[in-house]
């Protein structure tokens, strides 16, 4: 065999560069899962922090994992055209099992990090809570303003809330549904209402604290202290003669009235007054106050509106009073048909000769049971259709029909279909 020239040796394939870019293709695909589910492990570590969203941390963890999968068709993709499988599928492989590893990591750490700054959280507003509670038992206005300007962990409206609602720690918190006293007596919760409306804080967070203690006091059924409520409300107005209260939900509301406090069931606007619980006896206080009603707000009170007494009092305490005619500015017959399908049907069952009462104050005023486009009947009947679906197919907690509620339904069709022959 002839031995090799230079010339055979210069022209000679070499294969040296070859481990070295094996080398690079696969510290390359290694590398990748690792630095794409750090990258998505530490922002969803930083915004789970920032946010405090409960499902968080395993959001961020589905992320990550989809990622994993991801990465590895390419992979495979890259290593049919490189033919190099060790190096790119076999490294993408080991770098995937890494960074599943190191997401479960970031996970636990994550969750590790959010509890510990939970429960600081949680113990610094209960030391808040505590100072305020013990400023209001003694009755110190000035260490209570004081202590209200040092808050540092949560705002006002939650502080105030938390007082409503005997609650030092986050929740669950306590409500009268399980039963348990209140530490502080209403006349104290108050005092606290008192000073916070006094104080320098910002309109926006004075009035959001005093809807939530509205909602606490109808929780607590005190009506005898709706009448101060009202006068605090009036110290929060920009104009003190105004007479409407007016307030509009300004963000979501989940600290300041966490669930399980006596404030969680603050309307999104104002009013509602606690109509469903104190019937019409709030609507006097309201006149007396000042206060009256704008036209949006008496329609949206007329939807529900479930006795005569009710309609009367909204009527009123409308800002411009008018009276109820089927051809009014508040149609007699049309709200007539209105309740007769969404609420008479329902109301049937607990409070039958309300219902009754209600629907001959409409008639009175001039409804008209049977007019074109105002069915009163026909939407009776609509509403009593679906009434006895629902009872065939009852949910959890439904209530049957009582006794009673049959002899009410034949009274009340006797109203609105005078000219029919009831259906049995």
């Amino acid at each position: 065999m002839p031995p090799r020239t230079d010339m055979d040796a210069a022209t000679a394939p070499t294969d040296a560069p070859r481990p070295q870019a094996d080398a690079w293709r696969g510290r390359f695909w290694f590398a990748l899962p690792l630095l794409l589910n750090l990258a998505i492990g530490l922002r969803g570590w930083w915004i789970q922090g920032s946010y405090e969203q409960p499902l968080a941390g395993i959001l961020w963890l589905a992320v990550q994992g989809l990622a994993l999968v991801a990465v590895l068709p390419f992979a495979l993709v890259a290593a049919c055209l490189s033919r190099r499988w060790a190096s790119t599928l076999g490294a993408a492989v080991a770098g995937s099992v890494a960074a599943a590893g190191l997401a479960l990591v970031l996970a636990w750490a994550g969750a590790a990090a959010k509890d510990a700054r939970w429960e600081d959280r949680r113990e610094r507003q209960s030391r808040e809570y505590l100072l305020v509670a013990d400023a209001v038992r003694r009755g110190d206005r000035a260490a209570l303003a004081q202590a209200y300007a040092d808050l540092r962990t949560m705002r006002a409206p939650a502080m105030l809330c938390r007082l409503a609602s005997q609650a030092a720690e986050q929740p669950p918190l306590r409500s009268v549904r399980a039963g348990q006293d209140f530490e502080l007596s209403l006349a104290q919760v108050m005092f606290a209402a008192d000073v916070l409306v006094a104080g320098p804080a910002p309109r926006e967070q004075r009035q959001t604290a005093l809807v939530g203690l509205l909602a606490a006091l109808i929780q607590r059924d005190a009506f005898d202290r709706f009448p101060h409520w009202l006068r605090l409300w009036r110290a929060t107005l920009a104009d003190p003669a105004s007479t409407r209260i007016e307030w509009s939900r300004p963000r979501d509301l989940g600290e300041d009235f966490p669930p399980g406090s006596l404030c969680a069931g603050s309307p999104p606007r104002m009013p509602p007054i606690g109509l469903d619980r104190w019937g019409y006896r709030p609507l006097p206080a309201l006149r007396d106050a000042g206060f009256r009603l704008d036209d949006a707000q008496l329609r949206e009170h007329l939807r529900a509106v479930g006795s005569a007494d009710l309609l009367a009092g909204l009527l009123a305490a409308a800002e411009h009073p008018r009276p109820l005619a089927d051809d009014g500015v508040w149609p007699a017959g049309a709200l007539l048909t209105q309740l007769a399908r969404e609420s008479f049907p329902q109301r049937l069952n607990d409070s039958g000769a309300a219902t009754l009462g209600l629907a001959q104050a409409l008639i009175a005023a001039g409804a008209r049971p049977g007019a074109p486009g105002q069915d009163a009947c026909a939407a009776l009947e609509r509403g009593e259709a679906f009434h006895r679906w629902q009872q065939a197919h009852p949910l959890p907690g439904s209530i049957r029909d009582r006794p009673q509620r049959q002899a009410d339904l034949q009274r009340l069709r006797g109203l609105l279909c005078p000219s029919s022959t009831p259906p049995r």
